[in-house]
């Protein structure tokens, strides 16, 4: 019924694995095979914002980083590992905002109002839908209190994971003062740029690296464990702020880089684009 509906993960701003739940339901207000406590961890300060979190249940481990950069918007990685070939979902409660979608080098969500959903894969995006709120479905409705519903609107991607996948998002403005250029995570990276792109000495230290230009200056965000040599890590200084999350932050030279739009593909964890 609909109240199954609602405590899914169909009904939130997360992703879904294809059987393997990270809890079952037992009931209309209890769960059961919940999954191992996740583990978070984060780096915060005026500047940036960093976190990460990892949970494994059944055969199944979820990795999601997030970097989110004041008044220009918000990056979510998901790097989702699986021992079974799955179909991971993904799912964005829109509201009622009139979003317009479009599918080329990564699938976007614009809305006159400079709001902006986008998301880039190195595998097929072809499996995606938007769905407005209608009577005869609790998809698309908003709650905003206890019996209180709005007509809103949801996105569903969905795409094949065989041993592992990685995925990008972006929420923030249309046009954002910064832009994610590439991610890398476990030798994996996607890039959003045509054009050279500065090579990253990722030594065991990092974890992961979201690499972010801006008209003055192109960096690097490396984050990872604190036992892995940062010192090793030409040309980086650490990030100070609330938290436990080591991150260090590389400075590109202009020489560095030259960007002339943006694409979504694989490239190899130390170089540029293909």
């Amino acid at each position: 019924g609909h109240a199954d509906y609602f405590r899914s993960p169909a009904a939130h701003n997360t992703l879904e694995v294809a059987g393997a739940a990270v809890a079952k339901v037992a009931g209309q207000l209890a769960w059961s095979n919940v999954a191992t406590k996740p583990t978070l961890a984060a780096r915060v300060n005026n500047d940036v914002w960093l976190a990460r979190g990892r949970v494994a249940f059944d055969d199944v481990v979820i990795r999601r980083y997030v970097l989110a950069i004041p008044r220009s918007g918000m990056w979510v990685t998901d790097w989702i590992e699986s021992k079974k070939n799955r179909d991971v979902s993904w799912y964005w409660q829109l509201g009622a905002n009139d979003f317009q979608a479009s599918l080329a080098d990564s699938l976007r969500l614009r809305n006159e109002h400079g709001l902006t959903v986008r998301m880039w894969c190195a595998d097929s995006m072809n499996d995606w839908e938007m769905t407005a709120a209608n009577a005869a479905s609790p998809v698309g409705w908003e709650a905003t209190g206890y019996g209180v519903k709005h007509p809103g609107s949801r996105l569903r991607l969905s795409v094949p994971c065989a041993g592992s996948l990685l995925m990008t998002s972006f929420i923030g403005r249309t046009h954002s003062p910064c832009q994610l250029e590439r991610v890398t995570v476990g030798g994996h990276a996607v890039t959003m740029i045509e054009g050279k792109l500065p090579t990253i000495a990722q030594n065991s230290f990092a974890e992961i690296a979201w690499t972010v230009g801006d008209r003055e200056s192109r960096r690097t965000f490396l984050a990872g464990s604190p036992s892995a040599g940062v010192e090793q890590l030409s040309n980086a200084r650490e990030i100070s702020g609330e938290g436990d999350w080591p991150v260090v932050v590389v400075e590109h030279e202009p020489s560095e880089f030259r960007s002339t739009g943006f694409r979504s593909d694989v490239a190899a964890a130390n170089g540029g684009t293909k």
